[in-house]
Protein backbone atom coordinates (compact mmCIF):
# COMPACT_ATOMS: atom_id res chain seq x y z
CA UNK A 1 0.00 0.00 0.00
CA UNK A 2 1.24 3.80 -0.80
CA UNK A 3 1.51 5.79 2.24
CA UNK A 4 2.65 8.61 1.10
CA UNK A 5 2.86 10.00 -2.60
CA UNK A 6 3.68 13.79 -3.30
CA UNK A 7 5.67 15.19 -5.71
CA UNK A 8 8.76 18.29 -5.33
CA UNK A 9 10.26 20.96 -7.57
CA UNK A 10 13.21 19.61 -9.24
CA UNK A 11 15.51 22.17 -8.44
CA UNK A 12 18.97 20.57 -9.48
CA UNK A 13 17.46 19.31 -12.65
CA UNK A 14 18.12 15.93 -11.79
CA UNK A 15 17.13 13.04 -14.05
CA UNK A 16 16.92 9.25 -13.31
CA UNK A 17 14.82 6.63 -11.17
CA UNK A 18 15.36 6.56 -7.33
CA UNK A 19 13.54 4.63 -5.04
CA UNK A 20 13.34 4.57 -1.34
CA UNK A 21 12.42 1.43 0.57
CA UNK A 22 11.96 0.32 4.27
CA UNK A 23 12.27 -2.46 5.10
CA UNK A 24 12.67 -3.83 8.85
CA UNK A 25 15.02 -6.72 9.82
CA UNK A 26 17.80 -7.87 11.40
CA UNK A 27 20.83 -6.18 9.35
CA UNK A 28 24.05 -7.54 11.13
CA UNK A 29 22.55 -10.54 10.25
CA UNK A 30 22.29 -10.04 6.22
CA UNK A 31 24.26 -6.73 5.85
CA UNK A 32 26.78 -9.03 3.66
CA UNK A 33 23.89 -10.31 1.49
CA UNK A 34 22.84 -6.93 1.12
CA UNK A 35 26.63 -5.89 0.17
CA UNK A 36 27.22 -8.54 -2.09
CA UNK A 37 24.00 -8.09 -4.07
CA UNK A 38 25.01 -4.06 -4.71
CA UNK A 39 28.21 -5.08 -6.02
CA UNK A 40 27.29 -7.90 -8.03
CA UNK A 41 25.18 -5.91 -10.02
CA UNK A 42 27.68 -3.16 -10.71
CA UNK A 43 29.50 -5.90 -12.36
CA UNK A 44 27.10 -7.11 -14.28
CA UNK A 45 25.56 -3.42 -14.75
CA UNK A 46 28.18 -1.16 -15.47
CA UNK A 47 26.37 1.42 -16.83
CA UNK A 48 24.22 2.31 -13.37
CA UNK A 49 25.48 3.99 -10.83
CA UNK A 50 24.68 2.10 -7.25
CA UNK A 51 24.78 4.05 -3.64
CA UNK A 52 23.98 2.97 -0.35
CA UNK A 53 23.83 4.67 2.94
CA UNK A 54 23.44 2.89 6.26
CA UNK A 55 22.82 5.09 9.44
CA UNK A 56 22.80 3.28 12.52
CA UNK A 57 21.93 4.14 15.81
CA UNK A 58 25.88 3.79 16.84
CA UNK A 59 27.66 5.97 14.44
CA UNK A 60 30.72 3.50 14.05
CA UNK A 61 28.33 0.90 12.40
CA UNK A 62 27.27 3.28 9.70
CA UNK A 63 28.16 2.97 6.18
CA UNK A 64 28.26 4.51 2.90
CA UNK A 65 28.69 2.07 -0.66
CA UNK A 66 29.26 3.55 -3.69
CA UNK A 67 29.54 1.56 -6.98
CA UNK A 68 30.30 4.86 -9.68
CA UNK A 69 29.12 4.18 -13.43
CA UNK A 70 31.76 3.03 -15.55
CA UNK A 71 30.04 2.10 -19.08
CA UNK A 72 28.27 4.57 -21.20
CA UNK A 73 27.06 1.67 -23.39
CA UNK A 74 23.84 0.04 -21.92
CA UNK A 75 22.42 -3.16 -23.75
CA UNK A 76 18.95 -2.55 -25.80
CA UNK A 77 15.87 -3.87 -23.98
CA UNK A 78 14.06 -6.65 -24.53
CA UNK A 79 11.96 -7.00 -27.30
CA UNK A 80 8.19 -9.30 -27.15
CA UNK A 81 9.21 -12.45 -28.04
CA UNK A 82 6.59 -14.93 -29.30
CA UNK A 83 6.52 -18.86 -28.19
CA UNK A 84 8.23 -21.33 -29.94
CA UNK A 85 6.20 -24.68 -31.14
CA UNK A 86 9.11 -26.82 -29.52
CA UNK A 87 8.38 -25.08 -26.03
CA UNK A 88 4.46 -25.99 -26.18
CA UNK A 89 2.99 -28.03 -23.71
CA UNK A 90 -1.23 -28.17 -23.10
CA UNK A 91 -1.30 -26.13 -20.40
CA UNK A 92 0.94 -22.83 -22.45
CA UNK A 93 -1.11 -23.82 -25.44
CA UNK A 94 -4.72 -23.72 -24.03
CA UNK A 95 -3.19 -20.03 -22.16
CA UNK A 96 -2.20 -18.98 -25.17
CA UNK A 97 -5.59 -19.46 -27.05
CA UNK A 98 -7.27 -18.01 -24.53
CA UNK A 99 -5.79 -14.56 -24.60
CA UNK A 100 -5.31 -14.80 -28.54
CA UNK A 101 -6.46 -11.67 -30.45
CA UNK A 102 -6.67 -13.75 -33.65
CA UNK A 103 -10.00 -15.69 -34.85
CA UNK A 104 -8.95 -18.36 -36.71
CA UNK A 105 -6.27 -21.67 -36.22
CA UNK A 106 -4.56 -20.82 -39.51
CA UNK A 107 -4.85 -17.00 -37.82
CA UNK A 108 -3.33 -18.05 -34.33
CA UNK A 109 -0.75 -20.84 -35.94
CA UNK A 110 1.20 -17.91 -37.81
CA UNK A 111 0.55 -15.24 -35.84
CA UNK A 112 1.05 -16.33 -32.46
CA UNK A 113 4.03 -18.64 -33.05
CA UNK A 114 7.87 -18.33 -33.40
CA UNK A 115 9.65 -19.67 -36.50
CA UNK A 116 5.82 -20.79 -38.11
CA UNK A 117 5.39 -19.11 -41.79
CA UNK A 118 1.81 -19.38 -43.82
CA UNK A 119 2.99 -22.02 -45.48
CA UNK A 120 4.15 -23.87 -42.02
CA UNK A 121 0.69 -22.97 -40.57
CA UNK A 122 -0.88 -24.63 -43.55
CA UNK A 123 0.89 -28.15 -43.47
CA UNK A 124 0.63 -28.01 -39.57
CA UNK A 125 -3.54 -27.46 -40.10
CA UNK A 126 -3.62 -30.37 -42.50
CA UNK A 127 -1.46 -32.35 -40.34
CA UNK A 128 -3.75 -32.03 -37.46
CA UNK A 129 -6.34 -34.10 -39.15
CA UNK A 130 -9.97 -34.26 -40.50
CA UNK A 131 -11.52 -32.09 -37.51
CA UNK A 132 -9.03 -29.27 -38.10
CA UNK A 133 -9.47 -26.51 -40.71
CA UNK A 134 -7.79 -23.47 -41.33
CA UNK A 135 -10.79 -21.51 -40.78
CA UNK A 136 -11.92 -23.08 -37.10
CA UNK A 137 -12.46 -20.21 -34.78
CA UNK A 138 -10.15 -20.59 -31.77
CA UNK A 139 -12.77 -20.33 -29.52
CA UNK A 140 -14.05 -23.70 -30.35
CA UNK A 141 -10.58 -25.71 -29.91
CA UNK A 142 -11.37 -27.76 -26.94
CA UNK A 143 -8.76 -29.31 -24.68
CA UNK A 144 -9.03 -33.15 -26.63
CA UNK A 145 -7.84 -30.49 -29.48
CA UNK A 146 -5.21 -29.06 -27.70
CA UNK A 147 -3.76 -33.03 -26.78
CA UNK A 148 -3.79 -34.00 -30.18
CA UNK A 149 -2.52 -30.43 -31.47
CA UNK A 150 0.38 -30.82 -29.28
CA UNK A 151 1.25 -34.08 -29.96
CA UNK A 152 1.63 -33.11 -33.71
CA UNK A 153 3.44 -30.22 -33.19
CA UNK A 154 5.76 -32.48 -31.25
CA UNK A 155 6.79 -34.41 -34.11
CA UNK A 156 7.75 -31.55 -36.24
CA UNK A 157 10.77 -29.90 -36.68
CA UNK A 158 11.30 -25.92 -36.49
CA UNK A 159 13.97 -23.28 -37.13
CA UNK A 160 15.44 -22.91 -33.67
CA UNK A 161 14.20 -19.50 -31.89
CA UNK A 162 16.15 -16.69 -32.57
CA UNK A 163 18.13 -14.42 -29.52
CA UNK A 164 17.18 -11.09 -31.24
CA UNK A 165 14.73 -10.38 -28.73
CA UNK A 166 16.94 -10.78 -25.91
CA UNK A 167 19.00 -8.25 -24.01
CA UNK A 168 22.57 -9.88 -22.33
CA UNK A 169 25.15 -7.24 -20.99
CA UNK A 170 27.18 -7.94 -23.56
CA UNK A 171 31.11 -8.80 -23.14
CA UNK A 172 31.99 -5.28 -23.06
CA UNK A 173 29.96 -4.81 -20.22
CA UNK A 174 30.84 -8.17 -18.42
CA UNK A 175 34.91 -6.93 -19.01
CA UNK A 176 34.28 -3.59 -17.90
CA UNK A 177 32.45 -4.45 -14.39
CA UNK A 178 34.47 -6.81 -13.31
CA UNK A 179 37.55 -5.27 -14.07
CA UNK A 180 36.26 -1.85 -12.23
CA UNK A 181 34.80 -4.22 -8.90
CA UNK A 182 37.01 -6.93 -8.75
CA UNK A 183 40.35 -5.37 -10.39
CA UNK A 184 42.17 -8.94 -11.49
CA UNK A 185 45.29 -9.23 -13.19
CA UNK A 186 43.89 -11.30 -16.02
CA UNK A 187 40.56 -11.41 -17.24
CA UNK A 188 38.92 -12.98 -20.46
CA UNK A 189 35.41 -13.06 -21.64
CA UNK A 190 33.30 -15.40 -24.39
CA UNK A 191 30.11 -15.80 -25.56
CA UNK A 192 29.52 -19.08 -27.31
CA UNK A 193 26.59 -19.30 -30.09
CA UNK A 194 23.13 -19.14 -29.11
CA UNK A 195 21.49 -22.56 -27.61
CA UNK A 196 18.25 -23.97 -27.19
CA UNK A 197 16.82 -25.19 -24.14
CA UNK A 198 13.39 -26.63 -23.74
CA UNK A 199 12.43 -24.36 -26.92
CA UNK A 200 13.55 -20.81 -25.40
CA UNK A 201 16.80 -19.73 -26.91
CA UNK A 202 19.10 -18.77 -24.15
CA UNK A 203 22.53 -16.71 -23.96
CA UNK A 204 25.79 -17.64 -22.04
CA UNK A 205 28.12 -15.09 -21.46
CA UNK A 206 31.23 -16.20 -19.32
CA UNK A 207 34.38 -13.91 -17.92
CA UNK A 208 37.42 -15.86 -15.74
CA UNK A 209 39.55 -13.62 -14.19
CA UNK A 210 42.84 -14.19 -12.49
CA UNK A 211 43.97 -12.42 -9.30
CA UNK A 212 42.36 -9.15 -7.88
CA UNK A 213 41.30 -7.44 -5.09
CA UNK A 214 38.73 -9.59 -3.29
CA UNK A 215 38.84 -13.10 -4.65
CA UNK A 216 40.41 -15.56 -2.27
CA UNK A 217 42.17 -18.78 -3.40
CA UNK A 218 40.72 -21.28 -5.31
CA UNK A 219 37.76 -20.84 -7.86
CA UNK A 220 34.62 -18.29 -6.50
CA UNK A 221 31.78 -18.30 -9.05
CA UNK A 222 29.44 -15.28 -10.00
CA UNK A 223 26.42 -16.33 -11.43
CA UNK A 224 23.63 -14.42 -13.14
CA UNK A 225 19.53 -14.51 -14.36
CA UNK A 226 18.58 -12.24 -17.14
CA UNK A 227 21.24 -9.64 -15.11
CA UNK A 228 20.23 -10.39 -11.88
CA UNK A 229 22.54 -12.14 -9.40
CA UNK A 230 21.70 -15.38 -7.78
CA UNK A 231 23.47 -15.61 -4.27
CA UNK A 232 21.80 -18.49 -2.28
CA UNK A 233 22.07 -22.37 -3.20
CA UNK A 234 25.00 -22.49 -5.51
CA UNK A 235 25.89 -25.99 -5.06
CA UNK A 236 22.79 -26.85 -7.35
CA UNK A 237 23.74 -24.56 -9.87
CA UNK A 238 25.17 -25.60 -12.94
CA UNK A 239 27.61 -22.88 -13.37
CA UNK A 240 29.30 -24.46 -10.15
CA UNK A 241 29.23 -28.08 -10.72
CA UNK A 242 30.83 -27.01 -14.26
CA UNK A 243 33.27 -25.09 -12.87
CA UNK A 244 34.42 -27.14 -10.46
CA UNK A 245 33.69 -30.39 -12.10
CA UNK A 246 33.75 -30.40 -15.75
CA UNK A 247 36.45 -27.95 -16.30
CA UNK A 248 40.21 -29.43 -16.33
CA UNK A 249 42.28 -26.29 -14.54
CA UNK A 250 45.35 -27.96 -15.40
CA UNK A 251 45.00 -28.39 -18.63
CA UNK A 252 45.35 -24.70 -18.88
CA UNK A 253 48.10 -23.68 -16.61
CA UNK A 254 45.56 -22.87 -14.34
CA UNK A 255 45.76 -24.36 -10.25
CA UNK A 256 42.79 -24.03 -9.19
CA UNK A 257 43.99 -24.54 -5.31
CA UNK A 258 46.26 -22.00 -5.63
CA UNK A 259 45.26 -19.20 -8.19
CA UNK A 260 42.42 -16.48 -7.55
CA UNK A 261 40.15 -17.41 -9.74
CA UNK A 262 36.66 -15.68 -10.47
CA UNK A 263 33.90 -17.93 -12.75
CA UNK A 264 31.44 -15.14 -14.19
CA UNK A 265 28.70 -16.69 -15.62
CA UNK A 266 25.65 -14.56 -17.08
CA UNK A 267 22.12 -16.51 -18.32
CA UNK A 268 19.94 -14.96 -20.79
CA UNK A 269 17.27 -16.36 -21.76
CA UNK A 270 13.13 -16.16 -22.14
CA UNK A 271 12.87 -18.43 -19.41
CA UNK A 272 15.60 -19.09 -17.38
CA UNK A 273 15.54 -22.94 -16.62
CA UNK A 274 15.52 -22.42 -12.85
CA UNK A 275 16.07 -25.48 -10.42
CA UNK A 276 13.37 -24.62 -7.48
CA UNK A 277 10.23 -22.16 -7.46
CA UNK A 278 12.36 -20.02 -5.50
CA UNK A 279 14.44 -19.19 -8.45
CA UNK A 280 17.67 -19.08 -6.30
CA UNK A 281 19.60 -21.31 -8.93
CA UNK A 282 20.08 -22.72 -12.67
CA UNK A 283 19.00 -26.15 -13.21
CA UNK A 284 21.60 -28.62 -14.13
CA UNK A 285 19.09 -31.11 -15.75
CA UNK A 286 19.95 -29.88 -19.83
CA UNK A 287 23.17 -31.10 -21.28
CA UNK A 288 22.89 -28.68 -23.88
CA UNK A 289 23.00 -25.96 -21.41
CA UNK A 290 26.12 -27.89 -19.70
CA UNK A 291 27.98 -27.93 -22.87
CA UNK A 292 27.57 -23.81 -23.24
CA UNK A 293 28.57 -23.05 -20.13
CA UNK A 294 31.44 -25.03 -19.94
CA UNK A 295 32.47 -24.40 -23.21
CA UNK A 296 32.19 -20.50 -22.59
CA UNK A 297 34.29 -20.96 -19.55
CA UNK A 298 36.75 -23.24 -21.72
CA UNK A 299 37.15 -20.06 -23.87
CA UNK A 300 38.02 -17.60 -21.77
CA UNK A 301 41.01 -20.39 -20.44
CA UNK A 302 42.05 -20.68 -22.92
CA UNK A 303 42.78 -17.10 -23.66
CA UNK A 304 44.51 -16.87 -20.29
CA UNK A 305 46.60 -20.04 -21.27
CA UNK A 306 47.87 -18.06 -24.33
CA UNK A 307 48.83 -14.94 -21.54
CA UNK A 308 50.19 -17.16 -18.87
CA UNK A 309 52.48 -18.64 -21.51
CA UNK A 310 53.85 -15.27 -22.74
CA UNK A 311 53.96 -14.07 -19.37
CA UNK A 312 56.08 -17.32 -18.36
CA UNK A 313 58.04 -16.92 -21.48
CA UNK A 314 58.86 -13.33 -20.69
CA UNK A 315 59.69 -14.31 -16.90
CA UNK A 316 62.15 -17.07 -17.98
CA UNK A 317 63.45 -14.48 -20.75
CA UNK A 318 64.34 -12.18 -18.03
CA UNK A 319 65.51 -14.64 -15.73
CA UNK A 320 68.17 -15.71 -18.41
CA UNK A 321 68.78 -12.38 -19.43
CA UNK A 322 69.64 -11.44 -15.85
CA UNK A 323 72.05 -14.33 -15.32
CA UNK A 324 74.25 -14.04 -18.22
CA UNK A 325 74.60 -10.40 -17.70
CA UNK A 326 75.74 -11.16 -13.88
CA UNK A 327 78.56 -13.58 -15.86
CA UNK A 328 79.82 -10.61 -18.54
CA UNK A 329 82.67 -8.98 -16.49
CA UNK A 330 83.66 -12.36 -15.36
CA UNK A 331 83.70 -13.94 -19.18
CA UNK A 332 85.26 -10.52 -20.30
CA UNK A 333 87.63 -10.34 -17.60
CA UNK A 334 88.87 -13.71 -18.46
CA UNK A 335 89.11 -13.60 -22.49
CA UNK A 336 91.12 -10.43 -21.99
CA UNK A 337 93.88 -12.56 -19.98
CA UNK A 338 93.51 -14.73 -22.50
CA UNK A 339 94.58 -11.94 -25.13
CA UNK A 340 96.93 -10.87 -23.40
CA UNK A 341 98.66 -14.09 -22.70
CA UNK A 342 98.26 -15.11 -26.49
CA UNK A 343 99.76 -11.38 -27.31
CA UNK A 344 102.81 -11.83 -25.06
CA UNK A 345 103.37 -15.11 -26.43
CA UNK A 346 104.22 -15.38 -29.97
CA UNK A 347 101.05 -17.11 -31.99
CA UNK A 348 101.51 -20.98 -32.44
CA UNK A 349 102.38 -22.03 -35.82
CA UNK A 350 98.83 -23.13 -36.68
CA UNK A 351 97.79 -20.15 -35.39
CA UNK A 352 99.46 -17.74 -37.39
CA UNK A 353 97.11 -18.40 -40.60
CA UNK A 354 93.69 -17.85 -38.30
CA UNK A 355 93.06 -13.88 -40.13
CA UNK A 356 90.78 -13.63 -37.47
CA UNK A 357 93.33 -14.34 -34.64
CA UNK A 358 95.70 -11.96 -35.94
CA UNK A 359 93.21 -9.24 -36.25
CA UNK A 360 92.30 -9.23 -32.78
CA UNK A 361 95.99 -9.45 -31.72
CA UNK A 362 96.52 -6.35 -33.84
CA UNK A 363 93.39 -4.51 -32.33
CA UNK A 364 94.68 -5.46 -28.54
CA UNK A 365 98.82 -3.97 -29.73
CA UNK A 366 96.88 -0.53 -30.67
CA UNK A 367 94.92 -0.54 -27.56
CA UNK A 368 91.55 -0.60 -29.32
CA UNK A 369 90.68 -4.06 -27.86
CA UNK A 370 89.60 -2.90 -23.90
CA UNK A 371 87.88 -5.06 -21.48
CA UNK A 372 85.08 -2.49 -21.78
CA UNK A 373 84.77 -3.38 -25.34
CA UNK A 374 84.48 -7.14 -24.70
CA UNK A 375 81.71 -6.55 -22.22
CA UNK A 376 79.84 -4.20 -24.56
CA UNK A 377 79.71 -6.73 -27.62
CA UNK A 378 78.80 -9.82 -25.62
CA UNK A 379 75.74 -7.46 -23.59
CA UNK A 380 75.10 -6.76 -27.44
CA UNK A 381 75.12 -10.35 -28.15
CA UNK A 382 72.95 -11.27 -25.46
CA UNK A 383 70.08 -8.84 -26.78
CA UNK A 384 69.95 -9.68 -30.00
CA UNK A 385 69.77 -13.60 -28.73
CA UNK A 386 67.19 -12.81 -26.53
CA UNK A 387 65.09 -10.90 -29.62
CA UNK A 388 65.97 -13.38 -31.87
CA UNK A 389 64.10 -16.35 -29.57
CA UNK A 390 61.63 -13.87 -27.97
CA UNK A 391 59.94 -13.08 -31.73
CA UNK A 392 60.77 -16.92 -32.86
CA UNK A 393 58.60 -17.92 -29.42
CA UNK A 394 55.66 -15.36 -30.46
CA UNK A 395 55.50 -16.67 -34.22
CA UNK A 396 54.63 -20.70 -32.70
CA UNK A 397 55.20 -23.57 -35.43
CA UNK A 398 54.21 -21.88 -38.70
CA UNK A 399 56.11 -24.99 -40.44
CA UNK A 400 53.10 -25.66 -42.82
CA UNK A 401 52.34 -22.32 -44.07
CA UNK A 402 54.05 -21.76 -47.35
CA UNK A 403 56.37 -19.19 -47.78
CA UNK A 404 57.49 -16.58 -50.56
CA UNK A 405 61.22 -15.27 -50.92
CA UNK A 406 61.17 -11.79 -50.45
CA UNK A 407 64.30 -9.90 -51.03
CA UNK A 408 64.65 -6.18 -49.57
CA UNK A 409 67.88 -4.43 -50.94
CA UNK A 410 69.27 -1.13 -49.25
CA UNK A 411 68.53 2.05 -50.32
CA UNK A 412 72.14 3.84 -48.86
CA UNK A 413 75.43 2.03 -50.28
CA UNK A 414 77.22 3.15 -46.94
CA UNK A 415 75.34 0.72 -45.30
CA UNK A 416 75.77 -3.24 -45.14
CA UNK A 417 74.18 -6.30 -43.83
CA UNK A 418 76.61 -7.62 -40.65
CA UNK A 419 73.85 -10.20 -39.16
CA UNK A 420 70.40 -12.69 -39.76
CA UNK A 421 68.05 -12.61 -36.97
CA UNK A 422 66.03 -15.74 -38.06
CA UNK A 423 62.43 -16.33 -37.34
CA UNK A 424 59.57 -18.75 -38.48
CA UNK A 425 58.12 -16.47 -40.68
CA UNK A 426 60.97 -14.29 -41.91
CA UNK A 427 65.08 -13.64 -42.11
CA UNK A 428 65.48 -10.29 -40.62
CA UNK A 429 68.63 -8.61 -42.00
CA UNK A 430 70.55 -6.07 -39.24
CA UNK A 431 72.89 -3.68 -41.52
CA UNK A 432 75.47 -0.98 -39.86
CA UNK A 433 77.27 1.53 -40.90
CA UNK A 434 80.45 1.19 -43.56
Amino acid sequence: NIRKHEKTENKDKWRGSQIKVTIGGEFSKFKRYTVNYLREMAVITPYARFEMHYVAEDQSKSFHILHARRSECMPPPPSKAKVHPAALDNSVLDNLLSKTVQKTLFGFLKGELDAVTADFARRMVDEFGPEFSYEMPCSAITTSHIRKMVDKISQFEFEPPSGAVLSPAGEYNLHLGVMKEMRPDMIATSTPDITVVDGHAVIVEAAVSLGGRRQKEGVQVHRFANRIPMLFQPGNDVSVKTAMGRVNWKQYRIDKNQHKIGVFVSVCSTKIPYGGPNKEYIGDENEELQKTVRSAIMQCCAQLKSRLSRAEALRNQKERRKNLHKYIPHVARSLFTLIENVAKDSPAEESKNDAELLKMLALYKEKKLTEELLQHKLKTFVEEADMEQAMAGQQGDDSNVPREDVFLPLLARSRQFCRDLHTNVAVIKLFQET
